[in-house]
């Protein structure tokens, strides 16, 4: 269903992700089967983690990360956000790494 929303991308499932994580000795490794399970993925692709939600559902934790086509281009971030005013802001930045 969601490669019917955004039709010009290609939405890699978790179950492929787990598979091909279980398969790779490194991270060098997981990226190229990646690259290998899409050949449209040759200028890069992104992750977006599950969100984790604190018990109040205002604060929610969120991994981001890319990669893009080369060996030494990527980078990514974990970064808490915040509900306030009907809008997701911000609030702070864990860990940010690139490339």
């Amino acid at each position: 269903m969601t490669n019917d929303l955004i039709p010009y991308r290609y939405v890699i499932k978790e179950s492929e992700i787990i598979s091909i994580k279980k398969n790779s000795n490194s991270l060098t490794e997981f990226i190229i089967e990646l690259r290998e399970l899409n050949p449209k993925c040759e200028y890069g692709f992104n992750f977006v983690s599950k969100p984790i939600f604190n018990e109040t559902y205002d604060l929610v934790l969120i991994e981001t990360a890319y990669d893009c086509g080369s060996k030494l281009c990527g980078g990514g971030t974990t970064v808490i956000y915040k509900y306030v005013n009907k809008n997701w802001i911000e609030f702070k930045v864990l860990n940010t790494w690139l490339n």
